[in-house]
Protein backbone atom coordinates (compact mmCIF):
# COMPACT_ATOMS: atom_id res chain seq x y z
CA UNK A 1 0.00 0.00 0.00
CA UNK A 2 2.96 2.25 0.87
CA UNK A 3 4.50 1.50 -2.25
CA UNK A 4 1.76 2.61 -4.35
CA UNK A 5 1.15 5.79 -2.68
CA UNK A 6 4.94 6.88 -2.96
CA UNK A 7 4.61 6.07 -6.78
CA UNK A 8 1.61 8.11 -6.96
CA UNK A 9 2.92 10.63 -5.49
CA UNK A 10 5.76 10.70 -7.16
CA UNK A 11 3.88 11.26 -10.60
CA UNK A 12 1.54 13.75 -9.41
CA UNK A 13 5.10 15.12 -8.38
CA UNK A 14 6.77 14.94 -11.54
CA UNK A 15 3.55 16.24 -13.24
CA UNK A 16 3.22 19.30 -11.16
CA UNK A 17 6.76 19.87 -12.11
CA UNK A 18 6.56 19.43 -15.70
CA UNK A 19 3.98 22.64 -15.44
CA UNK A 20 6.04 24.62 -13.96
CA UNK A 21 7.33 26.34 -17.05
CA UNK A 22 3.81 27.43 -17.71
CA UNK A 23 3.22 31.21 -18.10
CA UNK A 24 1.12 32.45 -15.80
CA UNK A 25 -2.67 33.20 -17.11
CA UNK A 26 -2.76 36.15 -19.10
CA UNK A 27 1.27 37.08 -19.13
CA UNK A 28 1.14 37.54 -22.30
CA UNK A 29 -1.20 40.86 -21.54
CA UNK A 30 1.89 41.87 -19.29
CA UNK A 31 3.08 45.74 -20.11
CA UNK A 32 2.17 49.57 -20.54
CA UNK A 33 -0.07 50.71 -22.06
CA UNK A 34 -1.11 54.46 -23.73
CA UNK A 35 -4.64 55.33 -24.88
CA UNK A 36 -5.27 55.60 -28.38
CA UNK A 37 -8.90 56.25 -28.85
CA UNK A 38 -11.87 56.02 -26.07
CA UNK A 39 -15.30 56.31 -27.62
CA UNK A 40 -18.85 55.46 -26.41
CA UNK A 41 -22.21 55.06 -27.59
CA UNK A 42 -25.74 55.29 -25.72
CA UNK A 43 -26.69 52.02 -26.87
CA UNK A 44 -25.71 49.00 -28.21
CA UNK A 45 -28.00 49.90 -31.71
CA UNK A 46 -25.56 50.18 -34.41
CA UNK A 47 -27.27 53.07 -36.06
CA UNK A 48 -25.75 54.93 -33.03
CA UNK A 49 -22.58 56.43 -33.59
CA UNK A 50 -19.34 55.90 -31.44
CA UNK A 51 -18.41 59.31 -29.94
CA UNK A 52 -14.90 60.38 -28.90
CA UNK A 53 -14.50 60.83 -25.47
CA UNK A 54 -11.15 61.69 -23.16
CA UNK A 55 -9.79 58.96 -20.99
CA UNK A 56 -9.43 59.90 -17.55
CA UNK A 57 -5.64 58.74 -17.64
CA UNK A 58 -3.77 58.30 -20.70
CA UNK A 59 -1.97 55.21 -20.14
CA UNK A 60 -2.25 51.88 -17.69
CA UNK A 61 -0.57 48.59 -17.06
CA UNK A 62 -1.47 45.23 -16.99
CA UNK A 63 -0.13 42.55 -15.22
CA UNK A 64 -1.04 38.35 -14.66
CA UNK A 65 -1.54 38.34 -10.85
CA UNK A 66 -3.89 36.45 -7.95
CA UNK A 67 -6.16 38.04 -6.61
CA UNK A 68 -7.08 35.31 -3.50
CA UNK A 69 -6.39 32.34 -5.98
CA UNK A 70 -7.75 33.66 -8.85
CA UNK A 71 -6.08 34.71 -12.03
CA UNK A 72 -6.63 38.47 -12.93
CA UNK A 73 -5.47 40.98 -15.38
CA UNK A 74 -4.50 43.16 -12.90
CA UNK A 75 -5.05 47.29 -14.50
CA UNK A 76 -2.74 50.04 -12.61
CA UNK A 77 -3.83 53.53 -14.13
CA UNK A 78 -0.91 55.98 -14.76
CA UNK A 79 -0.94 59.51 -14.86
CA UNK A 80 1.69 60.23 -17.35
CA UNK A 81 3.17 58.60 -20.50
CA UNK A 82 5.92 56.33 -18.35
CA UNK A 83 5.37 53.49 -16.19
CA UNK A 84 6.52 55.26 -13.50
CA UNK A 85 3.70 57.22 -13.23
CA UNK A 86 1.43 54.11 -12.87
CA UNK A 87 -0.61 53.62 -9.33
CA UNK A 88 0.55 51.14 -7.03
CA UNK A 89 -2.70 49.92 -6.40
CA UNK A 90 -5.13 47.67 -8.39
CA UNK A 91 -8.19 49.34 -10.02
CA UNK A 92 -10.79 45.98 -9.81
CA UNK A 93 -13.30 47.45 -12.09
CA UNK A 94 -10.80 47.58 -14.64
CA UNK A 95 -9.23 44.76 -13.81
CA UNK A 96 -9.88 41.17 -16.38
CA UNK A 97 -11.01 38.06 -15.12
CA UNK A 98 -11.18 34.96 -17.22
CA UNK A 99 -14.78 33.76 -18.04
CA UNK A 100 -15.44 30.99 -20.29
CA UNK A 101 -12.00 31.56 -21.63
CA UNK A 102 -12.18 35.08 -22.63
CA UNK A 103 -10.62 37.97 -20.58
CA UNK A 104 -13.34 39.85 -18.99
CA UNK A 105 -14.05 43.03 -17.16
CA UNK A 106 -16.25 41.94 -14.87
CA UNK A 107 -18.66 44.30 -12.46
CA UNK A 108 -21.69 44.06 -11.44
CA UNK A 109 -24.21 45.99 -8.92
CA UNK A 110 -27.16 45.63 -7.25
CA UNK A 111 -29.51 48.54 -4.66
CA UNK A 112 -32.73 48.47 -3.70
CA UNK A 113 -34.54 46.45 -0.82
CA UNK A 114 -35.12 42.67 -0.45
CA UNK A 115 -38.60 41.51 -1.55
CA UNK A 116 -39.29 44.76 -3.45
CA UNK A 117 -37.87 47.30 -6.16
CA UNK A 118 -34.12 46.17 -6.98
CA UNK A 119 -31.89 48.46 -9.56
CA UNK A 120 -29.45 46.05 -11.85
CA UNK A 121 -26.45 46.59 -13.38
CA UNK A 122 -24.23 44.77 -15.41
CA UNK A 123 -21.15 45.93 -17.32
CA UNK A 124 -19.12 43.48 -19.44
CA UNK A 125 -15.54 44.33 -21.13
CA UNK A 126 -13.92 41.77 -23.37
CA UNK A 127 -10.47 42.10 -24.37
CA UNK A 128 -8.93 41.53 -27.52
CA UNK A 129 -5.36 41.80 -29.06
CA UNK A 130 -4.65 43.97 -31.90
CA UNK A 131 -1.13 43.79 -33.98
CA UNK A 132 0.25 46.78 -31.57
CA UNK A 133 -1.86 46.46 -28.38
CA UNK A 134 -5.40 45.75 -27.38
CA UNK A 135 -9.13 46.67 -27.66
CA UNK A 136 -11.48 46.62 -24.93
CA UNK A 137 -15.32 46.51 -26.25
CA UNK A 138 -17.70 46.73 -22.80
CA UNK A 139 -21.45 46.95 -22.71
CA UNK A 140 -23.41 48.18 -19.86
CA UNK A 141 -26.93 46.86 -19.14
CA UNK A 142 -29.30 48.18 -16.56
CA UNK A 143 -32.58 47.27 -15.16
CA UNK A 144 -35.07 47.65 -12.56
CA UNK A 145 -36.93 44.51 -11.12
CA UNK A 146 -39.95 43.42 -8.88
CA UNK A 147 -38.58 40.90 -6.77
CA UNK A 148 -40.80 38.48 -4.50
CA UNK A 149 -40.97 38.38 -0.86
CA UNK A 150 -37.57 36.67 0.53
CA UNK A 151 -35.66 37.03 -2.43
CA UNK A 152 -32.55 39.63 -1.58
CA UNK A 153 -31.02 42.58 -3.88
CA UNK A 154 -28.07 41.60 -4.44
CA UNK A 155 -25.73 40.90 -7.30
CA UNK A 156 -27.10 37.00 -7.75
CA UNK A 157 -29.84 38.89 -9.18
CA UNK A 158 -27.96 40.13 -12.67
CA UNK A 159 -27.05 36.56 -13.95
CA UNK A 160 -31.01 35.52 -12.53
CA UNK A 161 -32.63 38.40 -14.62
CA UNK A 162 -30.42 39.33 -17.30
CA UNK A 163 -33.14 39.27 -19.59
CA UNK A 164 -34.46 41.95 -18.08
CA UNK A 165 -31.71 44.62 -18.65
CA UNK A 166 -31.64 46.80 -21.18
CA UNK A 167 -28.34 48.09 -22.59
CA UNK A 168 -27.54 51.38 -21.89
CA UNK A 169 -24.20 51.97 -23.23
CA UNK A 170 -21.30 50.51 -24.65
CA UNK A 171 -17.28 51.96 -24.34
CA UNK A 172 -14.39 51.00 -27.02
CA UNK A 173 -10.75 51.77 -25.70
CA UNK A 174 -7.89 51.11 -28.08
CA UNK A 175 -4.35 51.19 -26.64
CA UNK A 176 -1.18 50.55 -27.95
CA UNK A 177 1.60 48.63 -25.98
CA UNK A 178 4.69 50.14 -25.01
Amino acid sequence: MKKGFFFCLGVCAGLLAGCDDDKAAGSGYDGFYCITALQERPSCAEADPWQDITPDAPCFSLHAENFFGTPILAWRNCTGNTPDTCDDSVSLAESFVRVDGTWTQYMDTASGQDGGTCQLSSRRGILAKTADGIEVTATTREGVVELPAGKACDTDRVEEYGDRLDCTGMQRLTAQKR
